[in-house]
């Protein structure tokens, strides 16, 4: 092919792409399914570059963070501080006297950590866990469901036909007494008269003890309860909705437990905690919005939460709230809004003295030509859920912003070493412990103040 033929079959290409461009549309079309877009002219010539986050001064401060007990300081004016209203002041000096008392060596603190995906198999809720209890004690993962659509850490489970699964992102009509972990199972009759049962498998046996949660609110029933070739329990139930539970010491523990049911039992969850130290519960809820929870049976949910003694729910939902779309605009959160608060508002109804913190969405990223910017529906989303933590008596802490703001999660998702996965919406299991790491830097200089104020008010009185 000559030179002139080679220029002329390249400029014919060049210009069709180059009409292309001008008339096909910004949106692309969709074919069969599947989205076509073709970058713009503007894209292509004239396209600036997109400036992402630094996250380096985050990396270098959370990776040399020492201990909490030796990283409790409120001069750091980096750290994403909590935002709350003045009648949010004698929670936070409640909680801190909590935390002293605990330094002390007697006394607990539980916290409740509902959210979505971003928390499932215990990521973030774990590094809360296991770095306040290495400094004050604890023992346990808490509450696990008996039921869940999101993984559980170190637990596994093998059910027989004959359970009916409720939970608050399927609810079904007279079926909502679900317990802390917003979940249950429901033992029902089938065609063979056999009864229900559930294997659960653990990872590692359980260091503490567990408590069994179950009632049989219609009718007469039974339970047995086995583990390790031994029987724990045999149990007749009487009709009531009244919350009862088996507890067993941890040397009549193996590394798995089996509950046989007769019909009408519902089973809620199993605690393994001491009471002592600090109690972290992780309830992943995937794909959920945070909503739903007020669905749940309050007169069950709210005996859990008091036997529990909860003194702070943390609430972190936000990323399934922006539409697959990447195109999507959502014009006005006001809806998401109106019912998140909602749901705070229950929760305080339920659990009138536990301090409730929401955790604002993370960042999340659309392509944009060659780049990755912040969905635009991200921004407007946080801002409502800030509205609705400071209308409704909650403490927000500002997780876009700790995570480096506007265009952050690109430099999360391509480092060297990731700290997210390459969807550009969840955090890696690195990731996540930094996530939980920063949440405890903002918790503990929260706390630090209060402990300075209190030791002046005990000085002034003394």
């Amino acid at each position: 092919m000559t030179p002139q033929k080679v220029f002329l079959y390249l400029s014919i290409v060049l210009l069709t792409l180059g009409l292309l461009m001008f008339v096909f549309p910004k949106e692309g079309i969709d074919l069969f399914g599947l989205k076509i877009k073709m970058p713009t002219f503007e894209e292509v010539f004239f396209q600036q570059k997109t400036e992402y986050a630094d996250v380096e001064k985050i990396v270098q401060k959370v990776s040399n963070q020492t201990p909490v007990s030796e990283s409790k300081s409120t001069e750091e004016d980096d750290i994403v501080s909590f935002v709350y209203s003045d009648e949010m002041e004698q929670s936070l000096i409640e909680l801190s006297l909590d935390f002293e008392q605990m330094e002390q060596g007697y006394g607990s603190v539980r916290i409740l950590h509902y959210g979505d995906s971003q928390i499932e198999a215990d990521r973030i809720t774990g590094t809360l866990r296991n770095d306040m209890q290495k400094e004050y004690g604890g023992c346990g993962q808490g509450v696990i469901p008996m039921y869940s659509r999101s993984t559980i850490s170190g637990v596994s489970y093998i059910y027989s036909q004959n359970w009916n699964f409720c939970s608050v992102l399927s609810p079904q009509k007279g079926l909502n007494r679900y317990g802390p972990c917003l979940s249950s199972i429901k033992a029902i009759d089938d065609s063979t008269g056999a009864n229900a049962w559930v294997e659960i498998s653990f990872t590692k046996r359980p260091r503490c003890g567990l408590n069994l949660y179950y009632s049989s609110p219609d009718k007469t029933s039974r339970i047995v309860v086995s583990s390790a070739g031994n029987q724990i329990a045999d149990l007749a139930i009487e009709a009531t909705t009244d919350l009862q539970q088996i507890s067993i010491e941890p040397n009549m523990l193996g590394n798995k437990l089996r509950i046989e049911c007769e019909s009408g039992v519902e089973l809620y969850c199993m605690d393994i905690s001491e009471n002592k130290g600090v109690l972290v519960d992780n309830v992943s809820l995937r794909g959920s919005s945070g909503w739903g929870i007020r669905g749940s049976n309050s007169t069950l949910l709210n005996r859990f939460l008091n036997d529990m003694d909860i003194d702070m729910i943390i609430m972190q939902f936000g990323v399934n709230a922006i539409p697959q779309e990447e195109d999507k605009v959502v014009e006005d959160y006001g809806f998401y809004k109106k019912e998140f608060a909602k749901q705070l508002q229950y929760l305080h109804r339920i659990a009138p003295k536990a301090l409730i913190v929401v955790i604002g969405v993370s960042d999340r990223s659309i392509r944009s030509g060659s780049s990755y910017v912040t969905n635009p529906n991200v921004l407007k989303l946080r801002q409502v859920q800030k509205e609705a933590a400071l209308e409704n008596a909650c403490v927000f802490w500002d997780l876009f912003e700790a995570m480096g703001g506007n265009n952050s999660m690109p430099s999360w998702v391509l480092r060297e070493e990731p700290l997210a996965n390459k969807d550009f919406i969840h955090f890696n299991n690195k990731g996540a412990e930094f996530v939980g790491k920063m949440f405890l830097k903002s918790l503990f200089k929260e706390l630090e103040k209060r402990k300075a104020a209190n030791n002046t008010t005990k000085i002034l009185s003394n």
